[in-house]
């Protein structure tokens, strides 16, 4: 059974600021990333705002080393707006007693570059896994793709985005390997997160972060490493001007229609603009923007497209693809699970009391990662650094939410 989109936001900065550690008289300081996996609460002060505090940051980084006394706490907080109180309502600390501990997801250079070793071979096995099932996955999707490289394509969204990363969110959590959100209220529900920059640790080929946007019954999605952003495609084109459907002036729901015409064998403009529903400017506006970002392309036949989409029939070829790989998932972690949390057990935030369920949305990333890799390498995924494809690093989709639905 599909399950309902459970939709999954990471919210993304990098700051260099005070808080930041430095290295040595010659060395560059030390520079992080923070984010949150999961819903904000509205409002502020946001979680985002509060961990980008330099007095903040310095607390986090005090706190991966040992305990704070809460007036050690609260004599590095002085400068800031945030008091300890604001600062464990983020989740970013735990308070017990008169102590302060550590409670954000964190992960060093030194954490991320042990897990990537760790998990590449983990990823193969997991790939291997995946790859046993083939003829069945393939044989589900017969119908949805004239071609080899479109059945490709369509199954790296299939496979590697809705079933090891979505899916394999949603299961790992149910199965009790990764937490659920460490900070819950009203409409908002997350799990704050802080890595160390490491520049030297290249992520190119570990396919695991989908960018995501509603346009009524349909979702634009890019899925894709993160060694080839920003991408150049729908919704992160979106994404710097979110007050307005995007700086061309393009309505998602627009483009949605077109794409959704074009798939239904709409060539010419005039059908385009009868099966879309569109005005003459409307449809005008959309189509070159949609053939700048290379979505829609027009030949001796009239238009195509060149992007995945899934259309809400495909629903029991989907399920049938996501309940395959999430058996493999499930073997996987009865197999290694264990295994992996004890090679691990080094991990700066687990020294500090930071559950490893916690950490291990990141350390599932980078297992699923490396499997997509090793499935792009073994043919049944498409490979998006291959000279044939157009988009670099990833694969752009536009896909029916009733695929997701419950049966």
């Amino acid at each position: 059974m599909i399950k309902g989109f459970t939709h999954v936001t990471i919210a993304l900065a990098m700051s260099i600021g005070a808080a930041a550690c430095a290295r040595g008289v010659d060395a560059p300081p030390v520079t992080f990333q923070t984010g949150i996996v999961g819903t904000a609460p509205a409002g502020t002060p946001s979680p985002m705002a509060t961990m980008n505090d330099a007095a903040v940051r310095s607390l986090i980084l005090q706190l991966t080393k040992r305990p704070l006394a809460a007036g050690e706490a609260a004599k590095i907080l002085s400068t800031a707006p945030y008091d300890i109180a604001a600062v464990v309502g983020a989740g970013l600390a735990r308070r017990d007693g008169d102590t302060l501990h550590l409670a954000v997801s964190f992960l060093s250079a030194d954490d991320q570059k042990l897990i990537a070793i760790r998990s590449r071979g983990y990823g193969r096995e997991l790939a291997d896994l995946v790859l046993a099932r083939r003829t069945e996955i393939e044989s589900a999707v017969e119908t949805l793709a004239a071609t080899e490289a479109e059945r490709r394509a369509l199954l790296f969204f299939l496979v590697g985005c809705l079933a090891l990363d979505w899916e394999g969110l949603e299961y790992t959590q149910q199965a009790g390997y990764r937490a659920a959100a460490t900070v819950t209220g009203p409409g908002f529900s997350y799990t704050p997160w802080m890595k160390e920059n490491a520049p030297d640790l290249s992520r190119r080929g570990l396919y695991w972060g989908s960018h995501n946007r509603a346009a009524g019954d349909h979702t634009f999605t890019t899925f894709g490493d993160h060694d080839a952003l920003p991408r150049r495609a729908l919704p992160d084109l979106l994404f710097a001007n979110a007050a307005s459907s995007g700086s061309a002036g393009v309505d998602l729901a627009d483009a949605s229609r077109v794409l959704q015409a074009i798939d239904a064998g709409a060539r010419s403009l005039d059908r385009i603009a009868e099966m879309a529903a569109l005005t003459d400017a409307r449809l005008a506006t959309t189509v070159t923007f949609l053939e700048t970002i290379g979505y829609v392309g027009r030949g001796d036949a009239g238009y195509t497209h060149h992007i995945v989409l899934v259309r809400g029939d495909a629903r029991p070829a989907v399920a049938k693809v996501v309940g395959l790989v999430r058996d493999q998932v499930s073997v996987w972690h009865e197999r290694r699970a264990s295994e992996l949390r004890r090679e691990l057990a080094t991990l700066t935030a687990l020294g500090q009391g930071v559950p490893f369920e916690v950490l291990y949305t990141d350390i599932w990333h980078y297992v699923f990662g490396f499997a997509n890799l090793f499935l792009a390498e073994g043919g049944l995924i498409t490979d998006p650094y291959a000279d044939t494809w157009r988009f670099r690093g990833f694969v752009p989709v536009l896909w029916a939410n009733q695929i997701r639905e419950p049966s």
